[in-house]
């Protein structure tokens, strides 16, 4: 036999007597790995998990020279024309790029973390639903707007599970469209064997005293279960900017967006109700679910307090707990330092315009804005006068319309998986050139300080030796 195939021999073997790690190794590894990956820590203030206390009022008063520019911008308007050409004053918006509003969905995954191991098809569905309703609670104070994305504008994040066993929550989504405006978005877990692919496209209009953005019919979201082979088509309801003219300013979210599973014949319709003029209250949510279109559960109560469901033969004093704001946790986003983004990564694009609004230098702010909307004009000129198209990074339209991530793992999840690296996923070059840079500098950093202490020592021993000449002279 020869030598090559005795090593690989002996090779072999090795892995297959690997010895088991036990738990509090297991432990000691994920928490180095916590570590290298710089997550941040649980106490920074930045991060922290924010507290839930049960209804919030959402209202903005206009202050005095907010209240001009609001003028100026309904000047512009007119019922029934769409929003995505109109100028907004910049008070208006909040500190963040819309392609960073997808995270809000995947802020609360409680209810994903244990649905590979959910048996039941309708228990597996009464999850969905929890994970679903948990993610419209985080709107700003008053009307707020993030950032419109700018064409071929990226966002990348992750959510740290790994302390918990969970591993890790990737994200990236992309602007794959300016006019119609549509954004991509991904998301996956390899451990928790799900993985999230959509697109959202929403067809803003004005509507008198409220702007509307229509999300039901244009946008849609995926959920993959990869561990049950199961696919959940996911509508979204419309959100409207209520007391744009009179009144208090206020998010409502308001529509019929439906759920539903093909391989299990589970569909749930959903109604958020609109408040009504006089009567109703805000953020009130009603519902059935189906099984093969027979009524199996009902359910209503309020997406930012709780939600009960109860059998359609049963009474209503049986009802279940379906969702309770109080018991969400919140997990701690992780976003790459803007030193280490892409030019056309979010946070890296918009940082003067957020430097501004945190600042309340709106002036700033806003002339920050203007600049970078410029340099979109000027570059879209550029590419007309070419002929050159705009080719998506991350994402590739289908037949249908439907925005598809390009490095999709759809392979079941196996135990002697290695954990990827947050920003080192296959298929995703800029991530793992960005993780090679860094220890790539982390390397010559350290090569350059073992360096400067080996010349120190030999100046030390220098002149030590000249002292002992001069004495012994």
């Amino acid at each position: 036999m020869s030598k090559k195939n005795k090593k690989k021999r002996k090779g072999q073997s090795k892995n297959t007597t690997k010895k088991k790690e036990t738990e509090e190794e297991m432990l000691k590894r994920i928490e180095k790995e916590s570590r290298q990956y710089n997550f941040p820590s649980e106490n920074d203030p930045e991060y922290s998990n924010k507290k839930i206390e049960g209804k919030v009022e959402r209202k903005q008063k206009i202050k005095g020279k907010q209240g001009s520019i609001v003028l100026a911008l309904l000047e512009q308007l007119e019922i029934g024309m769409e929003l995505c050409r109109v100028k907004l004053p910049t008070f208006i918006l909040e500190p963040r790029s819309f392609l960073e509003r997808f995270t809000d969905f995947l802020v609360h995954t409680g209810p994903l973390n244990t649905l590979y191991l959910t048996d039941d098809p309708m228990d597996r569905m009464l999850k969905v639903l929890d994970w679903y309703f948990a993610g419209w609670h985080l709107t700003p104070a008053g009307v707020k707007k993030p950032y419109n994305p700018i064409y071929g504008e990226t966002f990348r994040a992750c959510f740290n599970h790994l302390k918990s066993g969970n591993g890790i929550t990737r994200i990236i989504t992309e602007q794959v469209s300016h006019l119609p405006p549509i954004s991509a978005y991904y998301a996956e877990n390899r451990k928790l064997q799900f993985y999230i692919t959509g697109h959202i496209y929403p067809k803003s209009k004005f509507l008198g005293n409220s702007a509307a953005s229509l999300l039901t019919d244009s946008s849609k979201m995926d959920l993959h279960l990869l561990s049950h082979d199961e696919h959940y088509f996911i509508q979204l309801p419309n959100y409207y900017g209520r007391g744009i003219v009179i009144g208090s300013m206020y998010v409502e979210v308001a529509g019929k967006p439906v759920i539903y599973c093909k391989e299990t014949g589970i569909k749930v319709k959903i109604e958020f109700v609109a408040k009504g003029f006089f009567k109703g209250h805000l953020n009130e949510i009603k519902g059935e679910i189906y099984k093969d279109s027979k009524l199996i559960y009902t359910f209503s109560g309020y997406w930012d307090d709780k939600i009960h469901y109860f059998k359609n033969n049963k009474k209503k004093e049986d009802k279940k707990i379906l969702f309770d704001i109080k018991k969400l946790k919140h997990n701690i986003l992780y976003v790459p330092p803007i030193e280490e983004q892409d030019e056309f990564e979010s946070r890296r694009l918009w940082k003067e315009v957020t430097k501004g609004l945190q600042n309340d230098d709106v002036d700033y702010a806003s002339e920050s804005k203007l600049a970078l909307e410029c340099k979109q004009r000027i570059d879209r000129n550029i590419r007309s006068q070419d002929n050159t198209v705009w080719e998506t990074k991350y994402f590739d339209e289908d037949e249908n319309g439907n925005w598809i991530y390009k490095y999709i793992n759809k392979a079941k999840f196996q135990e002697n998986e290695e954990i990827d690296p947050p920003f080192g996923k296959p298929g995703l070059p800029i991530w793992e050139e960005n993780l090679r840079q860094r220890k790539k500098k982390n390397k010559i950093k350290k090569t350059r300080s073992s360096s400067k202490e080996k010349s120190s020592d030999q100046r030390d021993e220098k002149t030590r030796k000249t002292k002992k000449l001069r004495k012994n002279k």
